[in-house]
């Protein structure tokens, strides 16, 4: 292999834009779901954890010209769709091969697709 300068480890992750709080993602997929959803924090004791916990993917980016091909809305919306579909008893197989393909089809575009997810 002639690229040596690329064998090195790699984080790939959410575009920092995409970076939030636990309590926005959860907020955020609440929406994707719909109304019927209860959250209950757990009180605790739990040890502390950082504020902010994200992956830099600047050497993915840099070295590999790497972008996530789906934003954080798209993914929390695929997730939420993927269970909701599931618990209306669609088949699991199903769901993830249809969304394997959305998700490629956004990869191939060369762009990271902020939209809905559900094509």
């Amino acid at each position: 292999w002639d690229r040596r300068a690329e064998a090195a480890a790699y984080n790939f992750g959410p575009a920092e834009d995409d970076v939030l709080p636990v309590s926005d993602v959860v907020a955020r997929l609440i929406g994707h779901w719909g109304d019927e959803v209860a959250v209950t924090a757990d009180p605790g004791p739990h040890p502390e954890e950082a504020a902010v916990l994200a992956l830099d993917s600047t050497r993915a980016r840099e070295r590999l010209g790497w972008e996530p091909a789906w934003g954080l809305e798209a993914g929390l919306a695929a997730t939420a769709a993927w269970y909701r579909d599931l618990a209306s008893g669609a088949a699991a197989r199903a769901l993830t091969l249809g969304q394997i393909a959305a998700f490629t089809a956004s990869a191939a575009s060369g762009r990271p697709d902020r939209a809905d997810s559900r094509r």
